[in-house]
């Protein structure tokens, strides 16, 4: 499956549907790119493990971290893809590298290869 999206959300407004994780795909697979907003007052952290299942808080060290102004998003490319071997799992987390997870007001939005 080539060029897959999947999104949570379906606006930049706190709402029901908003997630602090996501499991994007379990197995092998290519992340071409990511966005993430942040409807948190306080400033968040993006996390992405090779992983199938939901990282144990603070002991499963993130790939990939990116910083998350409050009520902001951001946005990773990787025009040639970056693979994962056992799967993509995203998190916001209040800190950079332990796996703390914040409220769940997250939006994920990630495209992907199935390999």
């Amino acid at each position: 499956m080539t060029g897959s999206t999947i999104i949570r959300g379906g606006d930049d407004t706190a709402n029901a549907n908003d997630v602090n994780e996501l499991l994007v795909v379990a197995g092998k697979a290519k992340l071409y790119s990511v966005k993430c907003y942040n409807g948190n007052i306080a400033a968040r952290w993006l996390q992405i493990f090779n992983a199938a299942t939901a990282p144990t808080d603070s002991t499963v060290v993130p790939l990939i971290v990116l910083p998350l102004a409050a009520s902001d998003g951001g946005e990773l490319n990787f025009p040639e893809g970056r693979i994962f071997t056992a799967g993509i799992y995203f998190c916001t987390a209040v800190l950079d590298v332990l796996n703390v997870k914040g409220a769940a007001d997250a939006i994920f939005d990630a495209t992907y290869e199935i390999l």
